[in-house]
């Protein structure tokens, strides 16, 4: 980890990660306010609907390729 990248998690207000792995890393660096908000899919706010439905309410047709990355 870089000097800058150091320097930076010290210096934030706070800091948000993935896994309290990683939390209790940043804690050694010296991070001060860390929240874990794990990986997933609220299942309550996202329901799995049937494809031709979902292609439908969007306006799809044919196949549809997705993407689902990172910034």
């Amino acid at each position: 980890m870089s000097l800058i990248t150091r320097y930076n998690l010290r210096i934030a207000r706070s800091v948000i990660t993935v896994t309290q792995e990683l939390s209790e890393f940043l804690q050694e660096l010296g991070v001060k306010d860390i929240t874990v908000i794990p990986n997933g899919v609220d299942t309550k706010a996202l329901m799995p609907m049937p494809m031709a439905e979902a292609k439908e309410s969007l306006g799809l047709s044919g196949v549809v390729l997705g993407y689902v990355g990172s910034l």
